[in-house]
């Protein structure tokens, strides 16, 4: 009887100690796929800002190397495929250069109270055409706005400044 009790119990120990195994894996596992999630989703913990500096710097290098359907993300949906359509509207058109002029806070430019993040952007374009290869400068003034949900920054609007 004594050897029965001391095989149950064993065969009892074996299980919780198999148990405590299984949950501290399934603990490991939840602790490395919260991790990597949060790792991931690391522009949901960017400063607008800091953002707004990446991602004016995608968009310029998506433009220079000729990646437009990339630098197209960064328009406002409502904008993309105008702002596709006037891209592909000139044959060989290309970016040699973009330079970056100076930011300022929308202030009293922004459309709606809610929009605390908007950003007017100066640039220079400089571009050519396959057929023509002088390069010629343009600058835009362009509306940026931080949208919180996405935590990314998307042009809404550009305006050619160019002196006539």
């Amino acid at each position: 009887m004594q050897n029965n009790k001391t095989t149950t119990s064993h065969k009892m120990r074996i299980k919780a100690q198999k148990i405590t195994v299984d949950l501290k894996l399934l603990l490991t596992c939840c602790f490395l796929f919260c991790t990597i999630s949060v790792l991931s989703c690391k522009s949901f913990f960017r400063p607008p800002d800091e953002a707004l500096k990446e991602d004016l710097h995608n968009y310029q290098k998506d433009l220079l190397f000729d990646r437009y359907e990339h630098a197209a993300q960064r328009v406002h949906q409502s904008k993309r495929s105008q702002y596709l359509a006037a891209l592909r509207s000139i044959p060989g058109f290309k970016y040699a250069e973009i330079e970056f002029l100076s930011q300022e806070p929308c202030g009293d430019l922004a459309e709606d109270e809610n929009s605390e993040h908007c950003v007017m952007v100066r640039s220079a374009l400089h571009w050519y055409t396959d057929s023509s290869p002088n390069i010629r400068q343009t600058q835009v003034l362009e509306r940026w706005e931080y949208d919180e949900s996405d935590a990314a920054w998307y042009l809404v609007q550009q305006t050619d400044v160019s002196a006539p």
